[in-house]
């Protein structure tokens, strides 16, 4: 088989029930270093998921406590809180789905090109993050959608919310059926509207994509997928 077309197939999650995990959060803080503490497990040659419903260590040191703080900081998300607070195999298969859509949207805006050894010249001419690659809205529409519908903003840690932002994942949508998603996994400079990539960046940040643990861990992924 060819080696894309089997990576395409493998990296993709599984796992069940993802539309009814929905939140009715406008808005959420990410505590820091949620994507670093949360582990993202070995991957195969090819770059797919070993276990597609168990992608990311929730188990991993300082995990829960991260998903516990996202929690206590987001009343509004009475899904995750649940599903901390019961931590048992369904509620953690659906808690790494959460922590993929989240996390992995930091892999899926990394430069055509990027390798691991470039991270701090990337970073000094800021090019760690590029919404332009069309992966990155895709992965905002199909997985950060499914898990918080109604998302406006998202920020990191304490800092303040922005208020006037327009509803995302309605715009992605028509992205998603416009002409400008086509061929978006191999498209390096989609055309979208300034509210979609106002809301990536702000992902972009709340996530700490531009950390050299997150961003090189996304670079080697997406080598090995060979998406980028």
């Amino acid at each position: 088989m060819n080696p894309r077309i089997e990576a395409m197939r493998e990296d993709l999650p599984c796992h069940m029930d993802k539309q009814s995990l929905n939140s009715m959060c406008r808005q959420v803080r990410l505590p820091r270093e949620l994507c670093s503490k949360c582990t993202l497990r070995l991957v195969k040659e090819n770059g797919g998921f070993k276990d597609c419903k168990s992608i990311y260590n929730l188990d991993a040191p300082g995990c829960k406590a991260k998903l516990q703080r996202y929690v206590d900081i987001n009343p509004c998300d009475g899904k995750r809180a649940s599903q901390v607070k019961a931590w048992n195999p369904t509620s953690k298969m659906q808690l790494d789905y959460f922590v993929y859509s989240v996390c992995e949207q930091c892999c899926d805006c990394i430069y055509k090109g990027a390798t691991p050894g470039q991270f701090q010249r990337r970073k000094n001419e800021n090019r760690l993050f590029h919404p332009e690659r069309g992966n990155c809205p895709a992965h905002a529409v199909y997985d950060i959608c499914k898990v918080l519908p109604n998302i406006r903003y998202m920020a990191l840690g304490g800092a303040p919310f922005k208020e006037g932002w327009e509803n995302t994942c309605k715009d992605l949508r028509m992205w998603l059926r416009s002409e400008a998603s086509k061929n978006f996994s191999t498209n390096h400079n989609a055309k979208m509207s300034g509210n979609i990539k106002k809301f990536l960046r702000s992902v972009n940040v709340a996530n700490q994509c531009g950390s050299e643990t997150v961003w090189t861990r996304c670079v080697r992924m997406e080598r090995k997928q060979m998406h980028i």
